[in-house]
């Protein structure tokens, strides 16, 4: 996977190298170059939710799907896409900003470092690659869908990864929703877990506001990270998404354009930089024995074949 960058942010990458680690800035998701970054995710899983929930819970009315649950907790009334907040907001997209702005300000939104497919693509020297002049870090990422099946066939979300050793990001899927989409899969074990737990709370007169909530603040924190508007479709891209445990891990930085950036920073082993795509703006030699020279400061090394150069016939700007 491909992390395209300016030059300047690359010569800092390189100066903030210790102990055989790169370090990353995951950037705020709300800082991303799309202004509904985020909300369009959180809007489009919400409007499909209803969808989800009727398959899901008549299999479980139809015995297709076995699920020890009170029978009360599949009424409309307990539905999270019913759950929304109609005593103080007029709609649900009211609601929904509401939601996302507690969630920005207490900083419980993810944290992204992007990644594409594509290695060698105009697009992104354009946007991304400092207009040609910079590089795309080839990186051994393991691209993945939210969920993945484990030895009893059972579809499982990971949050964490245990293996350092292996760099797993998720895939972004560009406004194609459906109710066989890996998304879909993770939602249906997230609705398994709310019914459990609301037929308990059923069974003992229990409050259950804070329940929907929560659950549909943690259906939305990951997913609404991996749904993007088709028009970003040709970026390919895949993410590696970090939550913060303090806001002691949030730093802040100026870009570019005199805006704020907060983020936190990702470090990942300089092992995996396996590929080093130099920007068709570049002077490929110069660039490269540069690089290679900085290397050589720091105690490292690449070969040759790992230093590529860019095909893409584009005017020096």
């Amino acid at each position: 996977m491909y992390h395209y960058t300016s030059l300047d942010t690359f010569m800092k990458i390189l100066d903030g190298i210790k102990d055989g680690y790169i370090t990353f800035h995951g950037s705020d998701i709300f800082t991303m170059n799309d202004p509904t970054e985020f909300y369009h995710g959180y809007k489009t899983l919400l409007d499909f939710l209803p969808q989800i929930e009727n398959d899901f819970y008549n299999k479980i009315k139809s015995g297709q799907f076995v699920l020890d649950v009170d029978t009360r907790a599949l009424d409309d009334k307990y539905r999270l896409s019913e759950s929304w907040d109609k005593d103080n907001y007029s709609t649900e997209q009211e609601w929904i900003y509401a939601q996302i702005k507690e969630l920005h300000e207490s900083y419980k939104t993810p944290f992204v470092v992007s990644f594409s497919c594509q290695r060698d693509f105009l697009p992104m020297w354009s946007t991304y690659g400092g207009k040609g002049h910079g590089v795309a870090l080839g990186i051994d990422v393991q691209p993945y869908y939210i969920f993945k099946t484990d030895k009893n066939g059972e579809m499982i979300f990971e949050t964490r990864n245990d293996n350092e050793n292996e760099i797993k990001s998720l895939l972004v899927s560009y406004d194609t929703i459906s109710l066989q989409h890996p998304i879909t899969s993770y939602i249906r074990l997230e609705l398994k877990s709310y019914l459990q737990k609301l037929s308990r709370k059923i069974n003992n007169n229990e409050p259950i506001n804070e329940l929907q909530r929560n659950t549909i603040n943690y259906i939305l924190y990951i997913s609404s990270a991996l749904i993007k508007n088709k028009v970003y479709s040709y970026e390919e891209e895949s993410r590696l998404i970090m939550f913060i445990s303090s806001l002691k891990d949030v730093h802040y930085k100026i870009n570019g354009t005199q805006k704020v950036i907060p983020y936190i920073q990702i470090k990942i082993s300089i092992e995996k930089l396996k590929k080093l795509v130099i920007g068709p703006c570049c002077d490929f030699e110069s660039t490269k024995l540069m690089v290679k020279t900085r290397l050589k400061q720091l105690g490292l090394s690449f070969p040759d074949d790992v230093f590529l150069k860019s095909n893409i016939p584009y005017r020096n700007m």
